[in-house]
């Protein structure tokens, strides 16, 4: 299990790097400010969890999802170091659980990335051929939104 103490200036991405990973499996925030480690897309089993900051959890967010109310509302005043039991970072939340694939939903999916990488890269092609910078618009890592999780009643700018 990654180390359950996030202090604030440990970005959210050296925490990511900090956890165990499977080959095949990804990394999921869950509602209640966990981050995991996931195994296949087979079986889905935790391989790895750590709590994050709200400011890490605002952090991913921004660079990792696009802007939804939903996703802020769930996420507003968490604090993920608040849970602290091994059952309970190993147990993600319903709604925080990822999807479970059979093999024939896996194949249908791994056909549906794939066009959707090809029509991704075509567009990217077009945009670079009329003066867009891609590398910038595409860059990993850079801000995609900006998520608000201060509670309600106070704005970024009280805070």
């Amino acid at each position: 299990m990654a180390s359950q103490e996030s202090p604030q200036d440990t970005t959210y991405r050296a925490l990511i790097y900090s956890l165990k990973h499977h080959p095949e499996g990804i990394v999921s925030l869950g509602s209640d400010g966990v981050l995991r480690s996931f195994s296949g897309p087979l079986e889905r089993h935790v391989v790895d969890a750590i709590g994050f900051s709200p400011s890490q959890i605002k952090n991913f967010l921004d660079t990792t999802e696009p802007w939804s109310q939903e996703r802020e509302d769930q996420l507003r005043g968490v604090d993920g170091r608040k849970v602290t039991t091994r059952d309970a970072l190993f147990t993600p939340p319903e709604d925080s659980k990822p999807q479970v694939y059979t093999e024939e939903s896996l194949k249908k999916r791994m056909e549906e990335i794939e066009r959707l990488n090809k029509e991704l890269f075509e567009g990217i092609e077009r945009e670079r051929e009329i003066g867009v910078d891609v590398a910038a618009k595409y860059a990993c890592g850079r801000k995609r939104s900006d998520f608000d999780l201060s509670p309600r009643g106070e704005s970024k700018e009280e805070v």
